[in-house]
């Protein structure tokens, strides 16, 4: 059963709810006074709450409950219209504490809060009887928030974001290395082909093609260093063995005997 506004006068006189004033008494709650925000470890008197983000606010007035009352916290109609939604604690029979409640933006824009705005009021609830033991907990005689968790949540979805971008980014160098090998491949296959069709002599053929295949090897061994991830050996050895190869078979081979020319010959063609 809620305590009508005469009853909430008489917790006042009783220094059951005290350090309140008797005009924000209403028909079954009672208005409570803002004493500070608590934003990222400091206290102030107005603060700016991002969508998303939530603070802790603590009030003026303090609570200590008999055994056969309980209290309850609630955002008053207006600051519910304006997208603000409050968290707060039962406060159970021996509750002598402060009064402390969370308050989270739901709004797409940032809302500005300073003391003298009414956010929320309280209820007292009767039970029936008499509780056997009064309330102990951690924060059953809290004078100073003591603990709040950080409420940033920009600056918790920026870490996310920056752990789901780095894989995607090292994806993305993957891809792109990954195109210019198979680039550097194909134009190897169109550029051998094509000196099949031109060079007349087997001779010419086989070094040019010694040639292009020791020149594409170094130049896929280079884009394979440039990947992001660590390769296993295997993929830096095989075009290492294939360009040294190339080149061992290019110096025995008779057509090397017409020196630099050659190379140029091939080239030029």
């Amino acid at each position: 059963m809620y305590l009508p506004d005469n009853e909430i006068k008489s917790l006042i006189d009783n220094d059951v709810l005290y350090n309140a004033k008797l005009e924000n008494v209403q028909q079954v709650s009672y208005d409570l006074t803002i004493a500070e925000f608590h934003d990222k470890g400091m206290r102030c008197d107005t603060v700016d709450v991002k969508p998303g983000n939530s603070i802790f606010v603590s009030t003026e007035e303090k609570i200590c409950l008999p055994k056969n009352l309980v209290a309850q916290v609630s955002l008053r109609n207006s600051w519910i219209r304006k997208g603000l939604l409050l968290d707060s604690p039962v406060y159970f029979p021996g509750h002598n504490t402060h009064i402390y409640f969370r308050i989270t933006n739901l709004a797409g824009e940032t809302v500005k809060l300073k003391k003298a705005d009414g956010l929320a009021q309280i209820y007292f609830l009767q039970i029936k009887g008499n509780v056997s033991n009064d309330y102990i907990g951690d924060f059953s005689d809290e004078a100073n928030a003591a603990v709040i968790g950080d409420m940033d949540v920009f600056q918790a979805d920026e870490k996310r974001m920056k752990k789901a971008v780095k894989p995607i980014k090292s994806l993305e160098q993957h891809i792109y290395v990954s195109v210019l090998a198979l680039l550097a491949i194909f134009v190897g296959i169109s550029t051998i082909s094509q000196s099949a069709l031109k060079l007349d002599s087997k001779a010419s053929l086989i070094g040019a093609t010694l040639v292009q295949c020791a020149s594409f090897s170094v130049l896929f061994l280079l884009i394979t260093l440039l990947m992001p991830n660590k390769k296993k050996p295997w993929v830096y050895l095989i075009p290492m063995v294939i360009a040294i190869a190339c080149i061992f078979f290019l110096l025995k081979h008779e057509a090397w005997e017409m020196g630099p020319l050659f190379i140029w010959n091939v080239v030029s063609k």
